[in-house]
């Protein structure tokens, strides 16, 4: 049994149903309204601090890539859903199936590599897994971007923010504190800055980082 299957096994069916992308795109859409645009701000505003330049690896992408269209000289997802990846490839984008934590790149193969929404998916262990192998592939020329949803500040947000990671079918969610510190232990040196990503008030946080 390959890793998605395994992943697909342990999930309930309607969760099934986002592993085909129209769905996906539509879940996106309910669960975090305004999503998109306030995302593509954070990557535009974060590529520009780093540099377009090079190649760029986006972990964890979907059935598309956010970094499409934005000026890198190379764009790759990687995912571990083949539907997904299928999907990427119809965008014009080079997908690769593969785990986070086992990506199948040598070291510094990229200028940047990107993880957007993804840890609040992953155990601590393979979370901190993928950040070390996110850090391999960029080498100490290149920088790695996380943006994931943390836990809101606001107590009556929690519950929601919840829910909808639920919905998502990440189990993982984090408080500020707990994804800071899981990252650091990664090694590297890193920057955090938390910022709200949609109309209905969720949060994230954007960690920027390279090898020391």
């Amino acid at each position: 049994m390959t890793s998605n299957e395994e992943r697909l096994a342990g999930e309930h069916p309607l969760h099934r149903l986002l592993e085909w992308p129209p769905v996906y795109r539509l879940a996106t859409l309910l669960l975090a309204p305004g999503a998109e645009s306030r995302l593509r701000d954070l990557i535009v505003r974060s590529a520009k601090e780093i540099g377009l330049s090079g190649a760029a690896l986006d972990v964890g992408c979907g059935p598309f890539s956010r970094l499409a269209g934005l000026g890198f000289d190379s764009v790759t997802g990687a995912d571990v859903s083949p539907a997904y990846v299928a999907a990427l490839e119809k965008t014009g984008v080079k997908g690769v199936v593969s785990s986070a934590d086992q990506l199948p790149f040598p070291d510094a193969s990229f200028r940047t590599v990107w993880n957007i929404g993804l840890l609040h998916h992953l155990p601590d262990e393979v979370m901190q897994g993928a950040i070390r192998e996110m850090l391999r592939v960029s080498g100490t020329q290149g920088h790695v971007v996380v943006i994931d949803a943390v836990m809101p500040r606001s107590a009556f947000l929690r519950p929601f923010a919840w829910i909808t990671r639920k919905l998502d079918r990440g189990r993982f969610m984090r408080t500020q504190a707990q994804l800071e510190g899981l990252i650091r232990a990664c090694g590297g040196e890193w920057r955090f800055e938390r910022k709200t990503y949609a109309l209905n008030g969720l949060e994230c946080l954007v960690a920027t980082g390279r090898l020391a």
